[in-house]
């Protein structure tokens, strides 16, 4: 589940097709989450799929 901002949290901006963004309301919506954290939701387990090729590696 997505968390509140903390001090460790930052802001980054994305320049989406309108499509995608009601495809994330809708995703937000279903989960009772905020857009940000939906966002923020997808960002991580995109980068955390093992079978995501062009994911990031773990320390």
């Amino acid at each position: 589940m997505p968390h509140a901002p903390s001090n460790q949290s930052t802001r980054v901006a994305a320049i989406i097709d309108k499509d995608v963004k009601e495809k994330l309301k809708e995703f937000a919506r279903v989960n009772r989450w905020t857009l940000s954290q939906a966002i923020a939701y997808l960002i991580e387990e995109g980068l955390d799929d093992p079978d995501n090729k062009r994911g990031v590696e773990k320390p």
